[in-house]
């Protein structure tokens, strides 16, 4: 359903799991309410609309300039947002931060069963301090089932793999070389109001550096 609402909307599929707009017909924070979902908090503090902006005076990973390996958003929570959309403010003029993508159908399909199967047990996630709502470390499992949906939670820098055993170690081994060398379908933002939704069970996202320290996306979860 939410795949018709969003090319109701205007959006088209880049590629599976992520669908781009860049003539918006619905406002970003409108657009969860138009597909039947709800925004969700970015924080303890119930930040709705995250800036991802060069902000030396914040710790938050989004307000540097590096790049971001590939990820899903708030892995380290129990319950991740479905979807991530994005829509551009100011772009970065000067080519950083190139958009990729990788899908969790490409990254099955060179896993061995048993490494899938311990991909499914828990691990100990450290939470970031700017998203600590109650705990600092959750207990979760990388592949998980949400409704009918088979999803993925990574963030490598998040997973604490000090007290992991040996086989989840392994797992973690397969899992990152496989994301490491698979393809991934890249997309540069180049429009001023582009709007991207990913679905962020299925989708892994990264981004080179940021180059232009004017580059400014707004951010919903949903």
């Amino acid at each position: 359903m939410i795949v018709e609402k969003l090319h109701e909307a205007g959006f088209d599929e880049l590629c599976p799991g992520v669908h781009v707009c860049s003539e918006p017909r619905v406002a970003l924070t409108e657009l969860p309410q138009y597909v039947g979902r709800a925004l969700l908090p970015h924080d303890s503090v119930g930040t709705i609309v995250w800036d991802i902006k060069v902000d030396q005076s914040d710790s938050a990973r989004s307000h540097g300039s590096d790049d971001f390996s590939l990820h899903t958003d708030a892995a380290f929570d129990e319950n991740p947002p479905r979807y991530v959309a994005m829509e551009v403010v100011q772009l970065d003029k000067m080519g950083g931060g190139l958009q990729s993508y990788l899908s969790l159908d490409d990254i099955l399909k060179d896993l061995n069963p048993e490494v899938i199967e311990i991909l499914a047990t828990r691990f100990a996630w450290d939470v970031p301090a700017e998203f600590r709502t109650l705990r600092a470390r959750n207990f979760l499992p990388i592949l998980f089932i949400g409704g009918d949906q088979l999803g993925i939670r990574y963030r490598e820098d998040c997973i604490d793999s000090s007290v992991a055993t040996t086989a989840q170690r392994i797992a973690l081994d397969s899992l990152g070389s496989v994301i490491k060398n698979s393809d991934r379908f890249e997309y540069r933002l180049d429009t001023v109001g582009e709007q991207i939704v990913v679905d962020n069970w299925t989708v892994l996202h990264a981004r080179t550096n940021v180059i232009d320290k004017a580059r400014h996306l707004r951010r919903i979860r949903f």
